[in-house]
């Protein structure tokens, strides 16, 4: 009896397992605990959930943003969420979401649209690095 109980509950922790690792949310969530620099990149975005205050994120992405040279063109920021929109040199547009998932808990969404899958991850994930670097 005690047998089975361990088997079903093994394959219960391996399908959930697989089905986290399979959906990103693994990384995010590991992320999170762990309290490290962590996120995921898919479908045109790339997302993070930082240990952080959505204040403290907003000013983290205007910070990272003024260092990479990028124009902001709109800004705002509340204590449920902040957005901030920019353009690159190309004239793209950058638009990065801060939402509060817990007090101290924020996901933060990067959109670059350049058109190109590659070069809009590149140039997320570079954005993304400068935030951070303002976040330690």
């Amino acid at each position: 009896m005690m047998t089975m109980r361990i088997k079903q509950t093994t394959r219960l922790g391996l399908l959930l397992l697989g089905t986290l690792t399979l959906t990103g949310c693994w990384f995010l969530a590991a992320g999170v605990v762990a309290g490290t620099a962590v996120y995921s990149y898919k479908v045109n975005r790339l997302e993070s959930l930082v240990e952080r205050p959505v204040a403290t994120v907003h000013q983290a992405t205007l910070d990272g943003l003024k260092d990479l040279e990028l124009r902001v063109t709109r800004e705002s920021v509340d204590k449920l969420s902040g957005r901030v929109e920019a353009v690159n040199a190309q004239g793209k547009t950058i638009v990065i979401d801060e939402n509060r998932q817990t007090e101290n808990t924020t996901k933060l969404t990067i959109r670059v649209a350049t058109g190109l899958m590659s070069e809009d991850k590149t140039q997320a994930e570079a954005i993304y690095n400068a935030v951070d670097k303002h976040l330690k």
